[in-house]
């Protein structure tokens, strides 16, 4: 049976550090592609706060670490995605290294 989806990589987008303040900024641009997975590392000593809509924290991503949102893992449910254009913003209490985010997407061949 041929293969009919590839699971592809978009750019990745960094905050170098210095740059990160307690005020919601942009980490890259909107999604390029509905996201299938999407990863976050945070290289700091800081917790990071992630919002999806730069009001709201939605989740937090621990000092030195990272994590992977799976949306397609263990799914019964096809099509389930980050919706592409979605933004991803990041903030911290106190400056911080860099902060990395990774995504990747699911192209029909």
């Amino acid at each position: 049976m041929p293969y009919t989806k590839q699971l592809l990589y978009a750019p990745a987008a960094v905050i170098l550090p210095g740059a990160l303040t307690n005020n919601w900024q942009p980490i890259g641009n909107v999604l390029p592609h509905a996201a299938s997975i999407e990863k976050f590392v945070n290289n700091s000593t800081v917790d990071i706060e992630i919002s999806v809509d730069g009001v709201t924290m939605h989740d937090v991503c621990p000092a030195g670490g990272a994590f992977v949102f799976d949306d397609t893992a263990n799914k019964a449910i096809d099509n389930v995605f980050t919706p592409k254009s979605t933004q991803y913003y990041v903030r911290t209490a106190q400056n911080a290294n860099a902060i990395y985010f990774v995504m990747k997407y699911i192209r029909q061949i």
